[in-house]
């Protein structure tokens, strides 16, 4: 988020490496399945929270 708050590129590789991890796990019936995580779901939320401060 940081990266985004200071306007660097930044890319949600790692994040969706995990969540695929995450619903691998889900298939088993264990754990509920996750999103895959957009750039642009990063910037509205970054948005969203600096429109909070």
């Amino acid at each position: 988020m940081a990266l985004c708050k200071n306007e660097y590129p930044f890319t949600v590789d790692n994040i969706n490496a995990v969540t695929e991890q995450i619903n691998e796990l889900a298939k088993q019936g264990t754990i509920p399945t996750r999103k895959i995580v957009t750039i642009k779901m990063v910037q509205d939320f970054v948005k969203k929270e600096n429109s909070l401060s």
